[in-house]
């Protein structure tokens, strides 16, 4: 049987400022409002582009909402505790 390599574990821990990640959020909530301009502008209004807008919207509070409380809770990127 050949030997088992040992799998070595690298993980990239990106510090980003307060500014740099509003301006990110501001982006993204940009782009879904303006998914909802040009289809009201444009494509009569669409109900399926509302809610793909919608789902695309809540998946955006959860993933944030999820972000911060793990980074409240004080879970770090390497799995160790915080303390």
């Amino acid at each position: 049987m050949a030997e088992l390599k040992e799998l070595k574990v690298r993980y990239i821990i990106v510090h980003e400022s307060v500014f740099s990640s509003w301006l990110k959020d501001a982006g993204s909530l940009g782009s879904l409002a303006g998914l909802i301009y040009v289809n009201h502008q444009f494509g009569n209004g669409s109900a399926v582009v509302d809610g793909v807008g919608a789902l695309l919207l809540i998946a955006f509070l959860i993933a944030k909402a999820t972000a911060m409380t793990r980074y409240r809770l004080g879970a770090r990127a390497d799995g160790e505790d915080a303390s």
